[in-house]
């Protein structure tokens, strides 16, 4: 999306976010990401890139990659790492991306 739409970022991630799923359940299918793409006024490409699976790969092995937090057993979402360190979704983010994120990286 970022890629093929960058304008359109924004409103896809939110519109997502309305959508999602509850945890532990199935994922949204290709389709239905492709279809909310759509509404949040993607290009045709975008949809083009969800239904080829362009990125399968690099998710896959960027899931390999994910660091869990301490005494996780599975990926948490939001997972941010900043400088190696993992941050604890209970303790350490305020919601607040800059100081969560930025003020971090400068720390």
């Amino acid at each position: 999306m970022a890629v093929d739409d960058p304008a359109n970022v924004s409103a896809y991630v939110k519109a997502l976010y309305a959508q999602q799923p509850k945890e532990n359940t199935a994922g949204l299918d290709d389709a239905t990401l492709a279809s909310v793409a759509t509404s949040a006024g993607a290009s045709d490409a975008v949809a083009s890139c969800i239904s080829e699976g362009t990125y399968t790969r690099f998710v896959t092995a960027m899931t390999a990659k994910t660091p869990l937090q301490a005494n996780a057993t599975s990926i948490a979402t939001p997972t941010i790492a900043v400088n190696g360190v993992t941050l604890n979704n209970q303790t350490d983010l305020t919601g607040d991306p800059q100081k969560d994120i930025v003020g971090r990286l400068n720390g």
